[in-house]
């Protein structure tokens, strides 16, 4: 875990209120970026703002250098972040928490992602190309889509897009056609989720259709320090035991298996 004084090379809108922010992080080594990690961004000269932003980690080129983040402009601190221009200094943390991490053993993955969650399983393909991927993606409206080219370019004839509105691909969910899809028995060896609430719950009862399917789920929480300490970021989860108990979604995830969270 670093916390760098990285350097804005793009922040421009790729959808209705969702941004592509690219950050050169210089040469400083930052260790291993796992796919389902996160960095708390701060915004230089914004001393209201007390609390950093946790974004998800879109993609990460160890090569130059830079880290991708996808993000939609919801309060004021996204809404200041989208104004930062090219050349501008942003402190990032990170990277922080577990992501996803497949067995060497698996060769055929799903991956499900709703709105901004589509954001952080997009680097799951680039990180393990070797791997036989579908993708099922829910958005609210064809206004909505973003990164859809990189996500064909990287599946190949495995993408099924759909949006509430059926403006483009199917209407519905994206968990419909993924629940078509185990019910004519294509299982895969695991599926990662990202996506609101509604949809992770919807994908829950799938999860329990199928237990020897693992479902590995990347959940969506306020944070305050992003690093376990404030425990602002709790979840309940269900133990091997069939006990209950808290997770901090910064530190012990924020990828949990599915079926261990209790959503209330």
């Amino acid at each position: 875990m670093k916390d760098i004084e990285a350097r804005v090379i793009k922040n421009e809108p790729i959808a209705s209120g969702i941004y592509e922010l690219v950050v050169e992080l210089g040469q400083e080594d930052i260790g291993r970026v796992q796919p389902g990690q996160f960095a708390q961004l701060q915004v230089s000269n914004a001393p209201q703002l007390l609390l950093r932003r946790p974004i998800s980690i879109n993609s990460y080129d160890e090569a130059h250098h830079t880290m991708t983040f996808a993000y939609q402009v919801k309060g004021e601190g996204t809404a200041m972040l989208a104004r930062i221009s090219p050349g501008q200094q942003l402190k990032v943390l990170g990277s922080l928490g577990n992501g996803f991490w497949p067995k060497p053993s698996m060769k055929k993955i799903y991956a499900v992602g709703g709105g901004i969650g589509v954001a952080p399983l997009k680097y799951c393909l680039e990180k393990w190309p070797q791997i036989a991927w579908k993708a099922y993606l829910g958005f609210r409206s064809a206004e909505f889509v973003y990164q859809l080219s990189q996500w064909q370019a990287l599946c190949p004839d495995g993408v099924t897009v759909a949006t509430e509105d059926g403006s483009l691909g199917l209407r519905g969910f994206a968990t419909q056609p993924l629940a078509e899809a185990l019910e004519n028995d294509d299982w895969p060896d695991m599926v990662i989720a990202c996506g609101p609430l509604p949809m992770l719950k919807a994908l829950q009862k799938i999860a329990l259709q199928y237990p020897d399917i693992p479902f590995m789920a990347s959940l969506e929480e306020r944070m305050g320090c992003g690093i376990g300490a404030c425990l602002v970021c709790n979840c309940k989860i269900r133990t091997t035991e069939g006990e209950q108990t808290y997770r901090r979604v910064c530190a012990d995830g924020p990828v949990f298996p599915l079926r261990e969270v209790i959503f209330e």
